[in-house]
């Protein structure tokens, strides 16, 4: 599973967090409403040990600026300091996370061609991979 699956993951495992925005992995769909999870690079891991520094940035966009900017505040909310927890909640729907930091603001992004409010949230993760390769 890629960053930007896990994150979507868990914001999709929260009743009623999206409501009515439809939620996407990697670029836009067709609707009004949307929140678009892609995976944004990051840092280098560390050498010896199993542990990546990944990015994910979140896209909104909606038909209202203070619905749009809202549905942002309240999923970096949600995932902002989110730590890796034994046995439970949220972190079930991606078990690698260790953290989740917000990084910078939400930023506005002006309309599109069909004058919808576009919005920018980027999060820096700490990812312990399944798969090591050379790693401990």
């Amino acid at each position: 599973m890629s960053p930007a699956e896990g994150l979507a993951a868990i914001v999709e495992g929260v009743p009623g967090l999206l409501g009515s925005f439809t939620l996407r992995i990697g670029g836009w769909g067709n609707s009004n409403t949307e929140v678009v999870f892609q995976d944004s690079g990051g840092r280098p891991p560390e050498v010896a040990i199993a542990i990546d520094y990944p990015t994910v940035q979140l896209l909104f966009r909606g038909l209202k600026y203070s619905e749009t900017y809202k549905k942002a505040a309240d999923i970096k909310a949600k995932l902002h300091a989110l730590e890796q927890k034994s046995g439970g909640e949220p972190n079930d729907f991606y078990p690698e996370l260790v953290a989740c930091l917000v990084r910078g603001d939400i930023t506005p992004l002006g309309q599109d061609d069909k004058n919808r409010f576009m919005f920018s949230l980027n999060f820096n993760l700490i990812v312990a991979p399944i798969e090591t390769g050379n790693r401990d």
